[in-house]
Parts: structure tokens; sequence; C-alpha cells
């Protein structure tokens, strides 16, 4: 190598390390941001895609950084609705409501969401209802307490409840019947 070529290059090595890196911009910090959350395998929290949702704002033109937001959001919102979904099916319509408020805070739109907070408000009023069926059978009134259960399984035929509620108003009307029958046949024998 020529001793005039070392001489050039040494001066703009010396340079590069005198001048200060440029300050990261909203791209750069967006696109940082949405590395790490595929890094950390997609396991993103609410607070991770408000995150990228602020980054994107910042950065509208950018299609890769929205798209991964809206991803990323999407999938939050879809273990949330499932969560709630499967706390409505346990009867934990408060923790059903939980989730769908933390889904809501994401996607307030979403369709799902506006068809899981229906179900645990029929959910709700089934149960306030099958309640009353299970004290109008303790009193005696099975045909009231089946009217209310044949109520809620006009909107929910495989409630679990009123199915078996169902039953137990079967079985006692089998015991009355009997006992009836059973009385008859003592008073007709003497």
């Amino acid at each position: 190598m020529k001793p005039s070529c070392r001489a050039a290059a040494a001066p703009e090595a010396d340079r590069r390390r005198l001048l200060p890196h440029p300050a990261p911009t909203p791209l750069l910090r967006g696109l940082a941001l949405a590395v790490l959350v595929a890094v950390g395998g997609g396991c993103a929290t609410t607070r991770d895609v408000n995150q990228l949702q602020t980054a994107s704002q910042r950065e509208p033109s950018n299609a890769q950084l929205r798209l991964k937001y809206m991803d990323e959001r999407d999938r939050q919102v879809k273990v949330l609705l499932d969560e709630a979904d499967r706390l409505r099916l346990d009867h934990d319509f408060d923790g059903a409501q939980a989730q769908l408020q933390q889904a809501y805070r994401l996607d307030p739109t979403s369709e799902r969401g506006k068809r899981i907070a229906a179900a645990v408000g029929r959910g709700r009023r089934d149960n306030a209802t099958l309640q009353e069926a299970e004290r109008m059978i303790a009193r005696g009134s099975y045909d009231s307490a089946a009217e209310r259960i044949d109520q809620v399984l006009a909107q929910s035929p495989n409630d679990a409840l009123a199915l078996q509620l169902n039953r137990e108003i079967a079985e006692k009307r089998r015991a009355q019947k009997q006992a009836s029958e059973d009385k008859n046949a003592a008073a007709s024998i003497m």
C-alpha cells in the first residue's frame, strides 16, 4: 500500500470516531421495539401493544410498524377474549368482565368482544333466573320452576345448571307421583 493512501485513511477513521452517533429517530425506536417484541417470542403485553401503537402513530408512513402493531394488538385481544369466554363458560362473570375491559381498551370495536359481553349479560340474567327456580323447587313449586328453567333453556339449550335443575324437577315429580300411587294403592287395599 502506498504511504499516501494510508495517510488519507487514518484521518478518515479519526473523523468517524469523533463524530457523535446520530440520535435515534422515532422510526428507529419503533423498529427496535418491534424487533424486541419479535425476539421475545411475540409475547406482547398490553403495555407493549400501546408502545407499538405510539410508535406507529409517530411514523404513520411506516407500514411495517403499523402492521406489527395491528398483529400484536389482534393477538393480544384474541388471548383476552379467549380467557373471557372461558371464564364466562365457568360462570365467573366478574372475571370475564375484567378480561373484556382489557380487550376493549385495545380494540373497542371488536365484534367478538361485543358477542361475549352480550353472552356475559345473558349468563348473569340466566343465573338469577335459575337461582329463583332453585328456590321454587325447594318450596315445591315445580311448575313455576320449570317455566323459569324453560326460559333459560330457550336461550342457552346446553346450560348445565338448567339441565340439572330440569332433571331434578323430573325426579321430584316422579317421586311425588310414586308416593301418590303408593298412597292410593294402600287406601284401596283397606
